[in-house]
């Protein structure tokens, strides 16, 4: 049952490419020049051998790099095992795999950190946010992002996400009329009673947590039908300091039917019910997207 507690601590465009103080980090063992070596030309008599990146500024510069030069060989050792990526949890092959997709499908893509990040350490981690300006030419735009690193066995990234993925839980926003398909979708989950009576739940669950444990109520996605197995999908649940704590999956089939898949709750039986007005704004603004 949701109501029983957070259960200890247990996160795409769908481009996902992508949520301080002083700190430092503790020096890392330099990765195998295998493989962190460049590319290098015929002719050439050794490899050029990259550093591995020793503080949480230099692993976020190396990333954006890494990306602007759409370099998978450079990007992958950057990334733990294991990656809470935008909602979901995937192996570092995965992410790779991703990002090379993405990036094949977005020539000239570059990204661009603005300002100055900050960095919050937890122990073994480092929290990283940051605003990038990131896009292909003609369309870039800007977001708030972050990173968290896992300081052991080696300096990388075990998550990545942003707040274009984490939906706010306010009420301007479930009140808002949608002006694209990714609105329209959370606005037909928020409409529905049982994504109402799950907000309310996991609400009275964390007020028996202090604020100073980081603890905030909010969701992922929507993972458009691409990324899934046809549906829009969208995760509610609880956003911890260092990762993103699921309680259920709401699936939006095309024809606007919506499933849902609990981890941390009742699920309904068989399909749940949306007002006519959100499932007529999701059928325009999702038609052909």
């Amino acid at each position: 049952m949701t109501g029983n507690c957070l259960r200890g601590l247990l996160m795409a465009q769908a481009l996902v490419l992508s949520c301080g103080k002083s700190h430092r980090t503790e020096a890392t063992p330099a990765l195998s020049s295998s493989a962190l070596a460049s590319a290098t030309t015929a002719g050439t008599s050794a490899p050029k051998v990259m550093p591995a990146p020793q503080t949480a500024e230099q692993l976020l510069t190396a990333w954006t790099a890494a990306l602007n030069g759409a370099d998978m060989t450079a990007l992958s050792v950057l990334y733990a095992d294991r990656v809470g990526f935008y909602g979901q949890s995937l192996t570092r092959e995965d992410v790779i795999a991703r990002k090379r997709l993405a990036l094949t499908g977005a020539p000239g893509f570059k990204q661009q950190v603005l300002g100055q990040p900050s960095y919050e350490e937890h122990g073994d981690t480092v929290r990283v946010v940051f605003q990038k300006h990131s896009g292909v030419p003609g369309a870039q735009s800007d977001v708030r992002a972050s990173l968290v690193l896992v300081k052991t066995p080696r300096l990388s990234i075990r998550e990545e996400t942003d707040v274009a993925t984490e939906k706010r839980f306010s009420s301007a926003s479930r009140d808002a009329s949608p002006d694209n398909c990714e609105d329209a979708v959370w606005l037909l989950v928020d409409s529905t009673p049982f994504a109402k009576q799950l907000y309310t739940t996991i609400e009275r669950t964390l007020k028996q947590f202090p604020e100073s444990a980081g603890f905030r109520p909010g969701g992922m996605g929507p993972f458009l039908p691409s990324e899934t197995e046809g549906t829009y999908d969208i995760w509610i649940g609880v956003h911890h300091p260092e990762r993103f704590e699921n309680y259920a999956v709401f699936s939006v089939a095309p024809t606007g039917e919506i499933n849902v898949h609990c981890g941390q709750c009742d699920a309904p039986r068989g399909r749940i019910s949306a007002p006519r007005s959100a499932v007529d704004d999701f059928a325009r603004l999702c038609a052909n997207h």
